[in-house]
């Protein structure tokens, strides 16, 4: 099943099946094999992060689950951070290396230094194959399980599209604060808390894609693009500071940190206006307009 509700469907039904079918994904990935762990983390993060866009969309229906269910999925995304932020890191230094060649030439100096870093990098990857790794998986997994069996609990609350509009309006809300914060003071804390927000806000989008998909896949693309150029500013802050803490006597840290910060600049001046498009609109608006286009293909649809 996609990732969306039906028009036409029971929105109780529709968010408790979302629900479930992300749980189960990101059971499956905890059930992988150790060797194959390394390449399960991203997907099982992603299903994580899609449940918690779900449970902010019905925030308002859910009073104290909501706090519960949240802390769940954000604890066992934290859990998993560290192998996705040193795959992340080595992901960023390799594309930083290629445009290095390519702006600069062969800087020995520099190249031996990038080499370096990734080597050290490589070694200290978390180990994903031990003991203490299978035993944290397995506790993530115990408490996912006990989560799938709570689903109905308070899906069972959502009602109409009303249940979902004020969640939706919040989630933009907080989106569009978090990026006039990040605007104004572009530290990496502000920058990754938009990034957390514009996630959130286009997992949404995703799921009432079915109101307008012409319209929704392409703010959901926009939004996409937007998250992952924050999430490409987050990942060269790691990697600055994995380069600060293993080339600290390296003659050439200057200028790999200096490489980072002007990839780090080159990426803010494409996502700014990006971000002010998506987010120009206010948050009542946003939500008026989309539980329109909802309403409407609804009405059509029992035609």
């Amino acid at each position: 099943m996609s990732y969306r509700l039906k028009l036409g469907k029971s929105l109780k039904a529709g968010v408790g099946k979302v629900a479930r079918k992300q749980l189960e994904g990101a059971l499956r990935g905890l059930e992988t094999d150790a060797a194959q762990r390394a390449d399960a983390v991203h997907d099982i993060r992603l299903h994580l992060k899609k449940l918690r866009a779900v449970l902010r969309l019905v925030r308002g229906e859910l009073g104290g689950d909501y706090q519960r269910e949240n802390a769940c999925f954000r604890e066992a995304g934290h859990a998993l951070s560290g192998p996705r932020d040193a795959q992340a890191a080595l992901k960023q230094l390799g594309e930083l290396a290629q445009r290095t060649r390519q702006q600069h030439g062969d800087d020995a100096s520099l190249r031996d230094a990038l080499e370096l870093l990734r080597r050290r990098l490589t070694e200290n990857q978390c180990a994903l194959d031990g003991p203490s790794t299978t035993e944290l998986w397995g506790r993530i997994a115990d408490a996912l399980r006990s989560a799938t069996e709570r689903v109905e609990s308070w899906s069972d609350k959502v009602r109409g599209f009303e249940s979902i509009a004020a969640g939706l309006e919040n989630t933009y809300r907080r989106g569009r604060r978090a990026m006039i914060a990040a605007l104004r003071d572009p530290r990496p804390e502000t920058l990754h808390e938009w990034r957390k927000q514009a996630k959130y806000h286009r997992y949404q989008i995703n799921l009432m894609e079915d109101a307008w998909p012409e319209l929704m896949k392409c703010r959901t693309a926009s939004l996409k693009r937007l998250s992952d150029l924050l999430g490409d500013d987050h990942d060269l802050v790691v990697l600055g500071e994995s380069a600060r803490n293993q080339l600290a006597d390296h003659d050439a840290l200057p200028r790999c940190i200096e490489l980072v910060d002007r990839r780090r600049d080159e990426l803010f001046d494409e996502l700014k206006p990006l971000g002010r498009l998506l987010y120009a609109e206010k948050p009542k608006a946003l939500r008026r307009r989309i539980e329109a286009y909802w309403q409407i293909r609804c009405a059509e649809a029992d035609v």
